[in-house]
């Protein structure tokens, strides 16, 4: 399922306009509270604080499910300066940070699919269609948990709809279709 074309990455990050920047400083700032300084005796320098799975989940709250909260800071984690997969950080840097925003919000298609395969925990080689299956599951939940969360769900109650999680099966079950199709359609013709 995986492709050679989602490991090639570009030499520089995708850059954020400078507003967009200043929002991403204040965001990591409100992640981790803030810079930490360090002292040789004459000087001092600041240096942002990485994020631990803790700070993350503490500011994320009630806004996300923690199961994606988790899997967002697993995909940090192990994203390399140059946006490539590496094995995972015990914490998540400034530019670790800056650089899966990057990818996820600006960059093409091979950017989005390799965050969702740092997300999903799972190699090209190994991954399966059950494991796309349970990421669109978890990701319809997430957004249904994000909209409950805003109160913007318009009127539809989640109280009162029947079984939630066989919604949300049935619902990735039916975006999921073309793509089994596609895949059997190769299977088939021996690609």
């Amino acid at each position: 399922m995986g492709s050679k074309h989602s490991r090639q990455r570009p030499a520089v990050p995708i850059q954020f306009h400078s507003e967009e920047l200043a929002e991403i400083d204040g965001l990591f700032a409100a992640i981790t509270g803030g810079l930490e300084t360090i002292s040789n005796g004459k000087t001092k320098r600041s240096f942002p604080i990485p994020i631990n799975s803790e700070m993350l989940q503490a500011y994320a709250g009630e806004a996300l499910p923690e199961k994606m909260v988790v899997k967002l800071y697993d995909a940090m984690r192990k994203t390399e300066p140059n946006g490539n997969i590496r094995n995972p950080s015990e914490y998540v840097t400034k530019e670790q940070f800056v650089n899966l925003l990057s990818q996820t919000l600006k960059g093409k298609v091979g950017d989005k699919s390799l965050v969702i395969q740092k997300m999903l925990n799972v190699t090209p080689e190994k991954m399966k269609m059950y494991h796309i299956k349970e990421f669109t599951e978890d990701l319809i939940s997430s957004v249904v948990h994000v909209l409950d969360f805003r109160n913007e769900l318009k009127g539809w109650i989640m109280n009162k709809s029947e079984d939630m999680t066989s919604s949300v099966k049935a619902l990735a079950e039916q975006l999921l279709l073309p793509l089994k199709q596609s895949s059997r359609k190769e299977n088939k013709s021996g690609l």
